[in-house]
């Protein structure tokens, strides 16, 4: 049976996850004030945005815009932090058993 060393996660991928759910989450309530928007203005009405919808009308292209920066920049530090926390987790046996060789 396989056992998989118990190791650190790279923490890159953990804020990842949670900026693309808070990206999700920005991006949605978004398209439902669009909606809004569209659909009550074809009638003549404007609703007045409160809430969640209220603040999106107000901050959600920069929230947006913020999301998509960090989205970025916490890729860039996975994808080259990736390689040390691999090492990190499953050592080279290799390079093991020289340290091992030095020490006696």
């Amino acid at each position: 049976m396989k056992h998989q060393a118990a190791g650190r996660t790279n923490p890159f991928y953990l804020l990842l996850v949670a900026v693309g759910i808070a990206f999700l989450l920005t991006a949605s309530a978004y398209g439902v004030m669009a909606y809004r928007d569209v659909a009550f203005s074809a009638n003549g009405q404007r609703l007045e945005a409160s809430g969640l919808v209220g603040w999106i009308d107000r901050h959600g292209l920069t929230a947006l815009a913020i999301e998509v920066g960090l989205l970025g920049l916490l890729t860039v530090g996975a994808i080259g932090t990736d390689s040390y926390w691999q090492r990190a987790t499953h050592p080279d046996p290799q390079q093991a058993g020289q340290a091992k060789d030095e020490t006696t």
